[in-house]
């Protein structure tokens, strides 16, 4: 996986217009034309941010749209956060409080048994299983 997420970042530079061009994939509006769902974990170390005289503070806005089908994004640096944004017309805000909850499970057991396959680790409390 190293090998070839350091072969990956050799094309980083690559506009995405590019890419989607030389991948020759089919156009359609209503869709991402790479993936729908996102990963995003923001560990690039920042350091301190300094603006001489000036406070500054994360602002959190409602995009009034999801970019993706279902974006997960963490930030265990910066603000310690985990955001769900999702497209409403596809999930209902229980299912993503429920994925939410898995994803907690999952980081809680692995913090006690990080030698355990991750196919072993259990998503649901014994309430929901």
């Amino acid at each position: 996986v190293r090998d070839h997420a350091l072969e990956s970042f050799e094309h980083q530079d690559i506009p995405f217009e590019q890419l989607l061009r030389e991948l020759d994939l089919p156009q359609d509006a209503s869709r991402s034309p790479l993936f729908d769902v996102m990963f995003n974990m923001i560990n690039a170390p920042i350091g301190e941010i300094v603006f001489e005289g000036l406070a500054w503070s994360r602002v959190d806005f409602d995009r009034r749209a999801a970019q993706f089908d279902l974006m997960v994004s963490v930030d265990p640096i910066l603000t310690g956060s985990v955001v769900f944004e999702y497209a409403t017309a596809l999930f209902d805000r229980p299912t993503i409080v429920r994925l939410a909850e898995h994803y907690r499970r999952l980081l809680e057991t692995l913090v006690d048994r990080a030698s355990v396959a991750i196919s072993r680790l259990p998503l649901m409390g014994a309430e929901e299983a």
